[in-house]
């Protein structure tokens, strides 16, 4: 059923052999997605198929109704199914996947990982929203400094996204251009700025988009990197930044999330495509847009979403791109449907975890007001450790940081005032 490209060729350990980038089967992921057609009128969709990679395989998916006509993209890296719904009419779908984390080991032995000169073009090429120029060349050596290996440029390009750049959704604009210019975005727009220096530097990048395979409708964009006799290495450059210009604040956050080693990541997502800018087949024809359509500017043009096209392509595909008739008035979920995944059981915990220690240090708070004297220590432990989740599942902010130090504060006068 699903089609191995070779762009997209599994890695192959040899036994016995420690080798510098290792995959270690996590978990099973199964996703349940849905789009229905609200509209008045029929809407056309182009669908992903989540592909083959190192990190996600043994890919097995079930769709009703079921996909007929599946082609591949122009650039060889997706399959792209194409349906048409009629008013009312519902896709339903279910996607299942083993996850794989990512090791990456400095001290490991170089593998035999390298891109023939077909693949490689397709990561060093230019395109509407990863943008390569002089300037954007000159930047990108100036970061690295005398950084002389891919490696150790691709690292130091990592380490300036997340200590300079701020996270900002919904972006101003789509596109790599705009990431430089405005020096905040999404995940989205951290990934394609990541691309472009990568780029031009010689380095073969790629950007996927997916989801994080927990809960609902949590989407995200992230990079590969490849350096040959390592292959793929996975970088994720807006998961772990700090929300504030304090580079002290995002090596922080890299420790606090547990991603030490660059080129590892825990078996946490779900690609749903790769790259940005996707011709798409059938053909896709731009339609005249209503007044209230949603507009973007995406790779420096204006773009009325679900109703016109860059040049044919798709801005990307999370996991659709739709073509609505010119009498539709999409909102909300008709832009990409609604998914949610079976999640595991540390998801929940964490969960259950904040709002356990939100609910008992704010009850302990509210109890005080009225003069009813509990222990500092549980309130400002529940605090604490409702804090602490939070930051697992949502990443860290300086305001979530200041109300850490203040809670361990308190617990260390607490503690102090009991034991002297």
């Amino acid at each position: 059923m699903n089609r191995r490209s070779t762009v997209n060729r599994l890695p192959c350990d040899t036994p016995g052999v420690s080798q510098a980038l290792h995959y270690v089967a996590a978990r099973s992921a199964t996703l349940h997605y849905r789009y229905t057609n609200t509209q008045r009128e029929p809407v056309e969709l182009w669908l992903a198929l989540p592909p083959e990679l190192p990190t996600q395989r043994e890919i097995r998916w079930s769709w009703q109704p079921a996909l007929s006509h599946i082609t591949t993209d122009h650039l060889g890296l997706n399959r792209i199914a194409y349906l048409r719904l009629d008013p009312g009419e519902t896709l339903v779908g279910t996607v299942q996947a083993r996850l794989y984390q990512v090791v990456y080991n400095r001290s490991g032995s170089p593998s035999a990982a390298t891109l023939d000169p077909a693949e490689r073009a397709v990561y060093l090429r230019s395109s509407p929203q990863v943008v390569l120029s002089d300037d954007v060349a000159a930047e990108a050596q100036r970061i690295v400094g005398d950084a002389q290996t891919p490696l150790e440029q691709a690292y130091r390009l990592h380490r300036h996204l997340a200590r300079h750049y701020r996270y900002q959704w919904p972006p101003a604009a789509r596109g790599s251009e705009a990431m430089r210019r405005e020096r905040r975005g999404d995940c989205g727009q951290y990934s394609l700025l990541y691309a472009a220096w990568c780029r031009s530097l010689g380095i073969p990048c790629r950007v996927l988009y997916g989801s994080f395979a927990y809960g609902h409708l949590q989407a995200h964009a992230w990079n590969e990197v490849f350096i040959e006799g390592i292959g793929w290495l996975p970088v994720d450059t807006s998961r772990y930044q700090s929300g504030a210009p304090l580079p002290w604040l995002a090596e922080l956050e890299l420790i606090m999330q547990g991603v030490q080693n660059f080129g590892s990541l825990p078996a946490d997502r779900l690609a749903f495509s790769i790259e940005p800018d996707i011709v798409l087949e059938p053909p896709y024809r731009n339609r005249e847009a209503p007044t209230t359509a949603f507009r973007m500017s995406v790779g420096g043009r204006d773009l009325a979403w679900g109703f016109e096209s860059i040049n044919g392509a798709a801005p990307y595909l999370q996991p659709l791109y739709p073509r609505f008739e010119p009498s539709a008035r999409p909102s909300g979920h008709d832009l990409l449907g609604v998914w949610r995944f079976s999640s595991g059981w540390r998801y929940y915990t964490f969960w259950l975890l904040l709002w356990l220690g939100f609910g008992i240090g704010l009850l302990g708070t509210i109890v005080q007001w009225f003069g009813v004297q509990i222990p500092d220590l549980i309130r400002s432990a529940g605090w604490l450790t409702g804090n602490l989740a939070f930051i697992r599942l949502t990443g860290l902010r300086l305001w979530k940081l200041l109300l850490v130090l203040l809670c361990a504060v308190e617990i260390v006068i607490y503690l102090w005032q009991v034991f002297s």
